[in-house]
């Protein structure tokens, strides 16, 4: 959880399985404490983000908090589904609420309130909802496009037609909700344009001080703050605050990455190397994973390995599993692509072993005992011959590790309760 809490002497020895479950404990009891004031709905929206480490804790919530609802928005699930979908949407206690595709009357609703309108033409109505196929965000980009096109005249929150109604339905409009994004954003301004591409390499939520601080013109970073209002009132970002700090997100993932495919490849890059600088730079390298996204990106091979690596080890400090199996597969990418570390075969097996580690964690015993096979193969060591003798050398091995790893640190410490 990054709340900035620094750890104490106690706590500064949980690690893996122990310190993600405490963690879930506090949450829940903190959710517990909250609902024994008054019934609780916890609504989670986007939940096809999530990762697995945040849907047990959802089941966590789910099957220990009492007075406590779930209503779970989310798109149809993707293959593969999350482990815990399944169990958690079958519970009395939680609602998901699979998003559709909007009907012509809804659309025309969501139009006039994307233009703040009370309604808007009939024939206008029909043209989007014909166009969108449902998809709300392709409603709102086309309404904007038709209102900055000069085809709908909005005064005193009324809308109607400035062009014939012939002339509606020949318009050469995007067909694609990025092609709409994109025609938005060629009418900006040379410098907002810039902000809102720099911003889109930073992330979908960014802070404002990242913005100026990485902005290519450095004489015009000072005004950088006044660039972001007309990009508001646009509806491509919206003002978030990030931990006490100014910052802005995309309205919708789509725009930053319309917006982001704007740019040449070699654009991007020294982008991406700027903004791994900035973070290395104020001591922000605390979250490797957006540093291996920036630093592979800024095809600085070495730099994103590194990274790459201690995201995968926090992903099992935290018991994320699935994420750490993705870390380290892509470490072992990166090294037969671009050959970073050389012959360090050590290296090479804690990266397999510790996929191992993650598999077993997750109950696959035949991934686990290959990746155990193949990291005693790279360290040079003994391989069990017998599907037992992997189990239980894999185990034992594990044992011994963490049997290494804790007894120095434990010598004179009192035992934690």
């Amino acid at each position: 959880m990054p709340l900035d809490i620094e750890d104490n002497e106690r706590t500064l020895l949980l690690q893996g399985e122990a310190r993600a479950r405490l963690t879930h404990e506090l949450v829940t009891k903190l959710v517990q404490a909250t609902a024994d004031h008054a019934p609780l709905l916890v609504v989670i929206e986007d939940a096809h983000w999530l990762d697995s480490a945040s849907w047990r804790l959802l089941r966590d919530l789910q099957t220990t908090v009492q007075r406590v609802g779930l209503l779970i928005a989310t798109r149809p699930m993707a293959e593969p589904v999350p482990e815990m979908y399944g169990p958690i949407s079958g519970e009395v206690n939680t609602q998901v609420h699979r998003l559709q595709g909007l009907n012509q009357d809804d659309a025309a609703q969501l139009a006039s309130q994307c233009l703040g309108v009370i309604s808007i033409p009939e024939q206008v109505a029909a043209l989007i909802a014909g166009r969108a196929d449902g998809n709300a965000l392709y409603i709102e980009k086309l309404a904007q496009v038709l209102r900055d096109n000069g085809c709908l005249l909005i005064r005193d929150g009324v809308c109607t037609l400035a062009v014939p109604v012939e002339e509606l339905s020949r318009l050469p409009l995007p067909a694609t909700v990025e092609g709409l994004i994109v025609s938005r954003v060629d009418r900006l301004d040379q410098r907002q344009q810039l902000a809102l591409k720099v911003a889109s390499v930073i992330d979908r939520l960014f802070a404002l001080d990242v913005l100026q601080g990485v902005y290519p013109a450095q004489e015009e970073r000072a005004q950088v703050p006044a660039l972001m209002p007309p990009l508001v009132q646009a509806d491509l970002l919206r003002p978030e605050e990030i931990g006490g700090r100014n910052g802005y997100i995309f309205k919708h993932v789509l725009t930053q990455e319309a917006v982001y495919g704007l740019m040449l490849f070699a654009q991007r890059r020294a982008l991406h190397r700027a903004v791994a600088e900035y973070y290395e730079a104020r001591g922000a390298g605390a979250d490797f994973a957006v540093l291996a996204h920036h630093w592979q990106n800024a095809e600085d091979w070495p730099k994103a390995l590194r990274c790459v690596e201690q995201a995968g080890d926090q992903a099992l400090k935290r018991w994320a599993s699935r994420e750490a199996i993705t870390f380290f597969s892509r470490a072992q990418d990166i090294e037969r692509q671009h050959h970073v570390i050389g012959n360090d075969p050590l290296r090479l097996a804690r990266w397999e072993w510790s996929i191992g580690e993650a598999s077993f964690r997750l109950g696959r015993i035949d991934a686990a005992q290959q990746s155990g096979r193949k990291a005693l193969r790279l360290a040079g060591r003994p391989v069990p011959t017998t599907p037992l003798g992997a189990t239980v050398g894999f185990l034992g091995q594990v044992a011994i590790r963490l049997w290494r790893k804790w007894l120095p640190k434990l010598a004179g410490t009192a035992p934690l309760h």
